[in-house]
């Protein structure tokens, strides 16, 4: 049976609970206090038929639309898929909270997001791979992506001192499973670039973002990383001692 047909009315989030992608949408939720649902799913075993007609790629987040939510009559159930068409989706909803008016400084935060997108890229090779040769490279990779993303980050001005903007919420779960990888692993991971230092600080304390985490975050993380079997899973057993 599919669930998704019985949703309610409002913003249903369907997610993985280790998708950094998903806590970009949750974190922009959690900050303008938008009410939404959970729906769980483990996209890596066992997943449902239906799931698999909703989502064709296999990836979350989605979001399962209906009836009214800010002012916009979304009708019968939408179902809305990759984050960063939904982050677009949430700032459009929000009258363009999430991104500066300035057209320049917009134009520098989607360079932003771009270079995020391949950092991520980068590690899942250093959380799953089994090749050293492929974790030397994305290590090479990731120091890089920093250096450009320094030459793009100024130093902070958050949009707005009460909510997040896209930047914060795109940029905070990535620096988050960066400091967690360096700390059970690869130290050295988050460049010593006074400006990168300052903004994994700032996102680490985000109410909305810490909000998006779910319980046991980094233990089901690991849990991950073991069932993948890839080289980074030796260096975390015993699992309790994380």
């Amino acid at each position: 049976m599919n669930p998704i047909e019985h949703f309610n009315s409002g913003i249903t989030v369907v997610h993985y609970n280790i998708c950094p992608f998903v806590q970009r949408i949750c974190t922009v939720l959690h900050s303008y206090e938008m009410p939404f649902d959970h729906y769980h799913v483990d996209i890596y075993a066992n997943k449902p038929e239906w799931l698999n007609n909703l989502l064709p790629s296999g990836k979350v987040p989605a979001l399962c639309i209906k009836g009214k939510v800010l002012g916009h009559d979304f009708g019968k159930l939408t179902t809305l898929t990759e984050s960063t068409a939904l982050m677009y989706l949430l700032n459009d909803l929000l009258d363009g909270a999430l991104l500066p008016n300035d057209l320049v400084e917009r134009a520098i935060h989607r360079n932003i997001f771009t270079i995020a997108e391949l950092l991520h890229e980068q590690i899942r090779v250093l959380l799953i791979s089994k090749q050293p040769e492929k974790i030397a490279l994305a290590l090479d990779h990731v120091a890089k992506l920093q250096a450009q993303l320094s030459r793009n980050i100024k130093t902070l001005t958050p949009i707005n001192n009460k909510k997040v903007s896209m930047l914060e919420a795109i940029l905070a779960p990535l620096f988050n499973l960066m400091f967690i990888l360096q700390s059970w692993h690869f130290s050295g991971l988050i460049s010593d670039c006074s400006r990168i230092k300052a903004w994994q600080v700032h996102l680490s304390q985000l109410p909305a973002f810490n909000q998006a985490l779910t319980d046991h975050y980094e233990q089901d993380l690991a849990n991950f990383v073991v069932r993948e079997d890839g080289i980074l899973s030796s260096k975390l057993t015993p699992l309790e001692s994380i």
